[in-house]
């Protein structure tokens, strides 16, 4: 009697054991944790755009997050209600290449109530609730353009003038900003340097073809054109093809493999190259910093050069 006993006590112990395991199992399976993060970006279409799209989903991977990508379209009221639905969605963080950082700017306090971080990523955004923005340093490119023009002009000429148009990003854009100001900045260096005429490419090929066609048929005289980017570039390039003009130095910036074949083919002059590769590495590694109360910077510059064909490609992406 003793014997059945002590085996019922054992077989009891046992079924308890099997069931609050196979319990824990259950709820695990059936409400995992899933560990999301957002990216909106304002437009995918173009290369640049396509490369830090591919370079956030290949780090979301390798830090085991789940990659939720959304694309305003240029669209102020989809990025605002993209960034809501990261919000709903408790995403573990949202990162934002922004169209309109003022607009947004509800949203993103939003999110940091809900303790969810945000870090915008290529546009800097000036906001408490951004955790970092990882850019390139676009001050600095815009001074390493100008003196580049200058020293273009010099082996041109003999002397550092030049009438210049520019064909800037989307306005009011803190990218387009510092460009612009970094530029202005190199200019200043050289009287004989100045911009004759500034308009609005809006970092698009097409409407950069036209507003440079525009700047063509006026009759402004000029000698180089300095491009927000390279798909403003690549709008530049066509509108003066069509027009039969040569000889001009024309830059861009992000380093397109169309325009890094123009410049090798000298048509055209230089690009400074950017790497998607590196700013997402760096907003994923300021990301786990923080998660781990870590004190970050409220903006990191990523690694970018210029390249004009004189010496070989080390970053593409």
């Amino acid at each position: 009697m003793k014997f059945n006993k002590a085996w019922l006590f054992v077989l009891v112990i046992w079924i308890s054991s099997v069931l609050l395991i196979s319990n824990m199992f259950v709820n695990t399976d059936s409400n995992p944790r899933r560990h999301l993060i957002g990216f909106t970006i304002v437009n995918d279409k173009h290369e640049f755009a396509q490369r830090l799209v591919d370079a956030f989903k290949t780090q979301a991977k390798l830090n085991k997050y789940e990659a939720v990508v959304a694309t305003s379209h240029n669209s102020r009221i989809n990025e605002r209600e993209q960034i809501e639905e990261f919000i709903r969605m408790k995403v573990d963080a949202i990162f934002v290449t922004t169209l309109d950082d003022v607009y947004i700017a509800e949203s993103l306090e939003k999110a940091a109530k809900e303790d969810i971080p945000v870090f915008a990523i290529d546009r800097l955004i000036r906001s408490d609730a951004v955790v970092s923005s990882i850019t390139s340093n676009n001050q600095l490119i815009g001074e390493q353009l100008a003196s580049f023009i200058k020293h273009e002009r010099i082996k041109q000429t003999g002397r550092a003038t030049a009438n210049i148009i520019e064909v800037a990003g989307t306005a009011n854009v803190n990218t387009t900003n510092e460009r612009h100001r970094g530029f202005l900045t190199g200019l200043e260096r050289e009287s004989d340097l100045k911009i004759v005429e500034s308009v609005n490419g809006d970092y698009d090929p097409v409407t950069s073809e036209q507003v440079m066609t525009q700047v063509i048929e006026s009759g402004i005289p000029f000698d180089a054109v300095y491009c927000h980017n390279d798909d403003i570039a690549l709008g530049v390039l066509e509108a003066l093809k069509k027009a039969g003009i040569k000889g001009k130095i024309i830059v861009g910036i992000d380093g397109n493999r169309a325009i890094l074949e123009a410049v090798d083919m000298k048509s055209m002059d230089a690009t400074v190259v950017q790497s998607a590769d590196e700013m997402m590495k760096v907003a994923f590694s300021a990301l786990k910093l923080h998660t781990k109360n870590k004190k970050i910077p409220t903006r990191f510059y990523t690694y970018s050069y210029l390249y004009d064909g004189s010496r070989p490609i080390t970053m593409l992406n």
